[in-house]
């Protein structure tokens, strides 16, 4: 599939919160997707997200 992604893991805080661990990294790059986590009430990773999705975009018109 000629398919173009970006994951956005939401309210990571509260994974966080729990005490529980997201390997993000080792997960994006056995899916071959980049995994960006967030957290929507604060704003925390919106601006990687969106450098990411305009990367993954940009890539994809070459």
């Amino acid at each position: 599939m000629d398919t173009h992604m970006v994951i956005a893991v939401n309210m990571y805080d509260e994974l966080e919160k729990k005490g529980d661990r997201f390997d993000y990294v080792s997960l994006a790059r056995m899916i071959g997707v980049p995994i960006i986590p967030t957290i929507g009430k604060t704003g925390f990773g919106i601006d990687s997200l969106l450098k990411k999705i305009i990367e993954v975009y940009e890539a994809k018109n070459r």
